[in-house]
């Protein structure tokens, strides 16, 4: 059953363009919209990592980095009075 499912899979990466091709196949996508659900998900992900800071939800970039770089002043401050 191994080898059969084996030389099937061989079968097709022969016949394919590429690997990612064979992974979109395999689930049943297309590469637009397996790009889609990528970014969502790291569009979630962003999102509850930015829940994490003070100041969130942040009004643009430069307000998220300004976040940013005061909790990293305050913790190398920290750091150096160790």
């Amino acid at each position: 059953m191994e080898q059969k499912r084996n030389h099937s899979t061989l079968s097709r990466l022969q016949e394919s363009k590429s690997i990612e091709d064979l992974h979109y196949q395999r689930r049943g996508e297309t590469s637009a919209t397996s790009e889609l659900g990528v970014r969502e998900a790291h569009a979630r992900l962003d999102d509850v990592v930015e829940s994490c800071y003070p100041g969130y939800p942040f009004a643009n970039d430069e307000a998220r980095l300004e976040c940013l770089f005061k909790l990293y002043e305050k913790m190398t401050v920290n750091l150096a009075k160790k």
